[in-house]
């Protein structure tokens, strides 16, 4: 196994805690260990949920412990600076550019239908705001990769006694949280410290933006932010832990989901992941299952020499996923609560589980401009019970309403 045993991914905890409902119904005893480095000052603060677990539960306080490793290591707090400036500089050039994409897209979509004439102009609008968000994804994982490439050994080096203290932790924790708070102090943190890697054979249970963090990618979302434009923008890659699903959480305070354009402009745009909400009370519990070969067998994917070339293109953009699952492996959700996911025709449906197919070579974000998504939406990713040899309705036939929903970007982190 190279990957948490299972993902849990949960709306805002806040006034409705159901950690505790989630440990029962995954049958996991014995001590937790969580993360609360999104909460940075307040990453102490877990008398809470110790109460509401009963149980005991160990902070890996990550964040303190970035901030002990940046004062003995200043190179290192200084590298990552850079490399977080030339994220946000990257961030205000793609923003720049997707904003008039994304207004001239709406306007083309709200306008009325006269037939045939303006469907091609709606396509082509969407692929060139999906081709950017691609473009902006290799962008982003070249700026870590050359970051890796010069820091990883000299970080791994300084961070060495505290990577072997967490994961002496870990081996007695039965199950992991993962808390909310800032997406990308919380990102850093974990990938500064390896905790994908630490992860692998553990019950992983993450809220609001440690739900976020689970994700391929960080997508930042506000309909009706109180500063911006409320254009849906992706941050950064996240961990990968639930391939094919994208968490949205607070959806019903920060989406317009009563409004088909912007419902479904959000799910073409980011197809084929399942984009689903979780707020106050909602869970969806995923678990990773190898795929069957035809003797009925599971299939090695890690000696499938047919499988490397496929993994490739996904593999340099979401290192971190790479690890987890291979070619054929099938993400298993079932969901609690009322869980919704955004729909190509602009509607948002219950999602009562569903079965998702990681196909790395049909990855997100696309390769090239012009590449053709229809019926992908439905082969990645089949709703239970629907017989997934049944033609389909396409998306692209469902243009005329659909407009994409926008999240706000946070100022910035710190390394």
């Amino acid at each position: 196994m190279s990957h948490p045993t299972s993902v849990t991914l949960l709306g805002p905890q806040r006034l409705q805690p159901i950690i505790v409902d989630a440990l029962r119904r995954l049958e996991i005893d014995g001590p937790i260990a969580t993360v609360t480095a999104g909460w940075q000052e307040r990453e102490e603060e877990v008398d809470e949920l110790r109460e509401h677990v009963g149980r005991e539960v160990v902070n890996l306080r990550l964040h303190a412990r970035a901030d002990a490793a940046f004062e003995a290591h200043p190179e290192l707090f200084n590298a990552l600076r850079r490399r977080q400036n030339r994220l946000k500089d990257l961030q205000r050039l793609y923003r720049r550019r997707l904003h008039p994409l994304l207004e001239s897209t709406r306007q083309l979509l709200r306008l009325p239908d006269p037939g045939a004439l303006i469907d091609p102009e709606r396509q082509d609008a969407l692929e060139l705001v999906r081709h950017l968000d691609g473009h902006h994804c290799r962008r982003i994982a070249e700026i870590h990769d050359r970051h890796d490439a010069l820091w990883r050994a000299r970080t791994e080096a300084a961070l060495k006694p505290d990577r072997e203290e967490l994961a002496s932790i870990l081996e007695g924790a039965a199950a992991v949280t993962i808390a909310g708070g800032h997406v990308a102090v919380l990102l850093n943190r974990l990938r500064l410290f390896g905790l994908p890697e630490l992860l692998v054979g553990k019950p992983v249970i993450a809220w609001s933006a440690g739900a976020m963090a689970c994700a391929e990618h960080i997508v930042l979302f506000h309909d009706r932010p109180p500063q911006g434009a409320g254009n849906a923008e992706i941050l950064d890659r996240g961990l990968g832990l639930v391939p094919g699903v994208l968490p949205l959480p607070h959806a019903s305070s920060r989406l317009q989901l009563d409004d088909p354009v912007r419902v479904g402009l959000f799910a073409r745009r980011f197809a084929p992941m399942a984009a689903l909400t979780l707020d106050q009370g909602d869970s969806v519990d995923c678990w990773p299952t190898a795929s069957l070969n035809a003797s009925g067998n599971e299939n090695d994917n890690d000696n499938d020499n047919d499988n490397a070339g496929k993994r490739s293109h996904h593999d340099s953009l979401h290192p971190e996923a790479a690890h987890q699952y291979g070619d054929g492996d099938q993400l298993r959700c079932v969901s609690g609560g009322e869980v919704k996911r955004l729909l190509p025709d602009g509607s948002v449906a219950p999602f009562p589980g569903e079965s998702a197919r990681w196909r790395p070579d049909w990855p997100w974000p696309p390769s090239s401009q012009g590449e053709d998504i229809d019926g992908r939406w439905t082969e990645e990713i089949n709703s239970e019970g629907a017989n997934p040899t049944e033609p389909q309705p396409s998306p692209r036939s469902r243009a005329s309403g659909v407009e994409l929903p926008p999240p706000q970007l946070p100022a910035g982190d710190s390394p």
